[in-house]
């Protein structure tokens, strides 16, 4: 009777145990992953600063105005169009 006890513990723990082991493998994959796109990433921001061009450099778009029709005049958004129908 004890050793049919003991089996069905361990049968009720394998699935838990193995789902966990797959999220272990899982997690770790990903924060791999995120580590090699980092690396990747600062290695780019780097060649972009040496050759002095790119966002690490701080270069940014100009900012584009705001068309006429999207302000009140005021510097505030237009309230959206009123439809007729």
């Amino acid at each position: 009777m004890d050793r049919e006890w003991l089996l069905a513990a361990a049968a009720a723990l394998a699935a838990p145990t193995g789902v966990a082991v797959l999220f272990t493998i899982a997690m770790r994959a990903v924060l791999r992953a995120d580590k090699t796109e980092r690396a990747a990433l600062a290695q780019i921001e780097r060649e972009e600063r040496e050759k002095g061009w790119g966002r690490a450099a701080g270069a940014t778009a100009p900012a584009s105005p705001a068309p006429e029709s999207a302000t009140d005049g005021a510097g505030r958004p237009a309230p959206p169009p009123v439809d007729s129908d």
